[in-house]
């Protein structure tokens, strides 16, 4: 639940890795690895049982962050089309 919006730990699965073999963790640390580096996913490990409690004003932030982050993909998307 620590990780649980980490974007470093936030990416697309396949139905059947995500659904049926249970997350397929073994290829996904791999890809991990590959996008962040060793240490990274050593840090995210560790991290991954500890307890995180947000504040108000963290979840605040973090709103509107991603409001802006989406607003950025639409515009782009547009831009695109």
């Amino acid at each position: 639940m620590a990780l649980r919006y980490s974007e470093m730990n936030c990416h697309a699965q396949c139905h059947d890795c995500n659904r049926f073999d249970e997350g397929n963790n073994s290829a996904y640390r791999n890809a991990l690895v590959k996008m962040y580096g060793e240490n990274a996913v050593v840090l995210l490990e560790a991290q991954k049982y500890a307890t995180r409690k947000w504040t108000v004003p963290e979840i605040e932030i973090a709103i509107d962050y991603y409001k802006k982050e989406i607003k950025k993909l639409e515009e782009e998307k547009g831009t695109l089309l």
